[in-house]
């Protein structure tokens, strides 16, 4: 049974890793191969998709039809100006929609099909979501990693994908804010009210990101987040690759960077190459048949591999001298390292120099940081999980502007800024207007993004009622805890002015009060609020076209199980064939008889046949019948060997309880003493009948035929061992009589003794006179 879990999705272009809040502590989830990270990759087939490790392990055979780096796609149209940039690490083809979008075309299902980033990276969530509940989680409530330079647009596709997954999101939250989480929640006992600065570097797969992060005991605030969302390790490997297919090209005249699977092979192989040269000083590359069936063979030393990365690695000091400055600070406690390529020496290198550290801190595991602080703030916004208090104070990192004009007239007033730099977030702006007409309010982004970025955030309408007189409005607009803007409501603010009249007795006394002045009505102003109709034009997907998809990725992901399902039962057919001939041609091959045998191979060889023939094909229900019936001729064969095989150990258990019985029934022991002979006698004589059952049993067992049914159930050996070892049980361990118990002492008390009358004489006899009597 599934339960609720605190569940933080580090949402990586290369890899994703899943964490979960379990026992008081934050675990990481492994997928079907029990790796921590699952790759980010979605392939195309005949009858299913392959996502994640399955997608992987097809890359070389189905490049054309597997879509890498869903994430880096999100929210981009055709004119992008990186998009040739980003295209070249893609092996399937990109294609522009009617509106502007791109998608990637593949073949699926037997058609040429294309499929939006969102929908990409919806499947690939969902596939993260059948990875949690195979854990035993209820994915709900899930917080989500996004780079921090993602524009409106990229963190609205996002939302739509997580839609399509049909995923419950909490918050989609910055990666690197996420990470300094981490850090700052299981560290807060080593801060003080005294701010710690503490600067964490995260050179991933695409991205390079500087955070500059404030801490103290029970919060931690972003002072700045500043990202070159093109500097990742796979731009380095890049430079290796280029390297090794220059001297490829001039010995053989063949440009590996051009061809699909050589690349996609090469990427592969030369980051393993990098990694190595992380701890070595020389790495060898072997790729046999790169293409046709020509071998690519190389050598790079660290030294050359600094020398190709020289232009990144001024990049990356750049890049954390720019964060210094924007965060206003001089110096930092600490720098931390984040993401694969910071395990590079020289990249440690320049970011220690870059903020003047001696050397960098490693406290954090670099690949699941984010997955980890996404985790623990899934649990502290959720009600289901105590957590201690700890306040994570955003930032917005691309100002957002607005511009309010009437819907058929230009701009009335200037733009101005609603959302600032480094304005925390989530956070809600009102805003006071006089408007007697319907107008339009215009978010954007002011400063300079990449050329093919949307500068829009929203446009909205405001319908106000076309008056004479102009009313305040109140429009009040909000940055979600996702990052993302909404105008949440508009109000109209109408003034009402009440006039008090004068009730009659005062009036009666006012005409009294001659030569008094004559008293004014008083008046009261009161505010009529309304709410105005709000048209909306934002980012994302319309609500018919999300709905569609939703019911799309369902049905696909019912037809990948359909398909998984029937791809199972015909292994397990073809593993089946294998697994009874080899028994019947060794194990079993004495319990069944010779004219069977050939008949149960022959069918076997008919079901092989039929595997890689017609049945290769077929539907899980012929699978299953096709099993079932090789299981009715070889499972007979199968049982009747477990019996024979059964019945030695059988015998001398059953031989062993006799021995057992009898000795105890003949025991001298003092414990046994009370035992009487009739008892005793009682286990003896069945002992013998049992005895005597045996020895009928095993004249029988060894007259049977092995190719035919036994005729001796092995139960009646396990009833009759079980019954001997009771019986004997029963009466050995009856418990001694209890001796008799001492006779009571009673207690001797003394009595007074009461005053006897001196007895009456005989009437023969005189009484003797007081003087006669004796005297002691």
């Amino acid at each position: 049974m599934s339960g609720a879990g605190a569940i933080g999705i580090d949402l990586g272009s290369h890899s994703c890793v899943i964490a979960a809040v379990k026992g008081g502590g934050v675990e990481i989830l492994t997928n079907d191969l029990s790796n921590r990270q699952t790759p980010s990759v979605v392939g195309f087939g005949d009858k299913q998709r392959f996502i994640g490790e399955s997608g992987f392990s097809k890359l070389s055979t189905n490049f054309r039809n597997t879509v890498l780096f869903p994430t880096r796609f999100l929210g981009l149209s055709s004119n992008y100006q990186y998009l040739h940039d980003e295209s070249k690490w893609l092996t399937n083809k990109l294609v522009t929609l009617e509106d502007g979008r791109i998608a990637h075309e593949v073949r699926y299902l037997g058609e040429n099909m294309a499929f939006t980033s969102e929908r990409i990276v919806a499947m690939f969530l969902t596939q993260i979501k059948i990875i949690c509940q195979k854990t035993g989680l209820n994915p709900q409530d899930v917080v989500i990693s996004v780079p921090c330079y993602f524009t409106e647009t990229e963190r609205r596709a996002l939302l739509d994908a997580i839609a399509i997954s049909d995923l419950t999101c909490a918050r989609i939250m910055n990666d690197s804010t996420a990470s300094a989480l981490s850090y700052g929640l299981f560290r807060s006992s080593e801060f003080t009210e005294t701010p710690r600065v503490v600067a964490l570097t995260d050179l991933g797969h695409s991205k390079f990101t500087v955070s500059i992060v404030q801490f103290t005991k029970d919060k931690l605030q972003v002072l700045t987040h500043v990202t070159d969302r093109n500097l990742g390790g796979r731009d380095l490997d890049w430079k290796i690759m280029e390297f090794f297919a220059s001297s490829f090209e001039k010995k053989h005249g063949i440009n590996l960077l051009h061809n699909h699977r050589a690349r996609s092979k090469m990427s592969i192989a030369v980051e393993k190459l990098r990694k190595m040269l992380s701890a070595n000083t020389e790495a060898v590359l072997n790729l046999e048949y790169i293409v046709e069936d020509l071998d690519l063979h190389g050598v790079m030393t660290r030294d050359e591999f600094e020398t190709l990365a020289a232009g990144h690695l001024e990049r990356i000091d750049e890049l954390c001298k720019t964060a210094l400055r924007k965060a206003g600070v001089e110096s930092v406690h600490s720098v931390e390292i984040l993401g694969g390529g910071t395990r590079i020496p020289c990249v440690q290198r320049v970011i220690a120099k870059a903020f003047n550290v001696e050397n960098v801190s490693k406290t954090l595991n670099p690949e699941e940081a984010i997955a980890r602080g996404c985790a623990v703030q899934s649990a502290m916004l959720s009600p289901l999980f105590k957590v201690k208090e700890f306040s994570v104070q955003d930032i917005v990192t691309i100002p957002i502007s607005i511009k309010v004009s009437s819907l058929d007239m230009e701009v009335e007033v200037e733009p101005e800024v609603i959302f600032p730099e480094k304005n925390v977030f989530p956070t809600t702006k009102i805003m006071k207007l006089r408007k007697n007409q319907p107008f339009k309010m215009n978010l954007f982004y002011p400063e300079p993004l990449i050329e093919g970025l949307d500068h829009t955030v929203a446009d909205y309408g405001v319908i106000c009622p076309a008056e004479g007189v102009e009313n305040e409005v109140k429009v009040y607009v909000k940055m979600n805890g996702h990052g993302v803007v909404n105008l949440e409501k508009a109000e109209l603010i109408e003034e009402i002015i009440e006039t008090e009249e004068i009730k009659p007795e005062e009036a009666k006394a006012e005409e009294q009060k001659a030569g008094e002045e004559k008293k004014e009505p008083s008046v009261k102003r009161k505010y009529k609020r309304t709410n105005l109709e709000i048209s909306k034009v934002s980012k994302g997907l319309k609500e018919e076209e999300l709905k569609m998809f939703i019911n799309e990725e369902r049905r696909m992901t019912n037809e990948d199980r359909i398909a998984k399902e029937t791809s199972d039962k015909r292994n397990e057919v073809e593993a089946y064939v294998y697994e009874a001939r080899s028994k019947l041609n060794s194990s079993l091959q004495g319990f069944v008889s010779p004219s069977k045998l050939q008949e149960i191979l022959a069918f076997l060889s008919d079901t092989e046949n039929w595997v890689y023939g017609d049945g290769a094909d077929t539907l899980k229900s012929v699978y299953t019948e096709r099993l079932d019936k090789m299981r009715e001729q070889v499972e007979p064969v199968i049982r009747r060997s477990n019996i024979f095989n059964s019945y030695p150990q059988l015998i001398n258990e059953l031989q062993d309880a006799l021995i057992w019985s009898r000795q105890q029934a003949l025991s001298p022991q003092e414990q046994f003493s009370h035992i009487t002979e009739e008892e005793r006698n009682r286990i003896i004589e069945k002992a013998a009948e049992f005895e005597s059952w045996l020895q009928a049993a095993k004249i029988q067992i060894d007259s049977m035929v092995r190719h035919e049914d036994p005729t001796i159930s092995t139960e009646d050996f396990v009833k009759k061992t079980i019954q001997i070892r009771e019986v004997t049980n029963q009466t050995m361990s009856k418990p001694k009589p209890a001796p008799p118990a001492p006779p009571k002492e009673e207690k001797k008390e003394e009595a007074k003794q009461p005053e006897q009358t001196p007895p009456e004489a005989p009437k023969n006899e005189e009484a003797k006179k007081p003087e006669d009597m004796e005297l002691d």
